[in-house]
């Protein structure tokens, strides 16, 4: 959804829909999420300050034991929680 929306507001409609079906073509495990899930997400959601698509980012982490790489400085609330990688922020143009 993220991927989605940003490409599309700044590139359209079309390009969003390429770029998506690029990242699809990837070798990645394509993660749904189910109750469990979503419940996870609520719970990091509701006592840090975090974006719907970043608790669920959060909790995929969290729930698969995995580094969750990233450049948002909300997340940097979680650390200690579970392993972070914080990639360098862009420079602003």
């Amino acid at each position: 959804m993220e991927l989605f929306y940003t490409a599309m507001r700044a590139k359209g409609e079309d390009a969003a829909v390429r770029l998506v079906a690029l990242v699809k073509a990837w070798p990645l495990e394509w993660v749904y999420p189910d109750e469990k899930m979503l419940l996870q997400a609520g719970r990091l959601k509701a006592s840090h300050r975090l974006s719907v698509a970043d608790a669920l980012v959060a909790a995929v982490a969290r729930m698969r034991g995995a580094t969750l790489v990233h450049k948002d400085p909300e997340l940097e609330n979680l650390r200690g929680q579970f392993e972070l990688l914080s990639l360098p922020a862009r420079e602003k143009r």
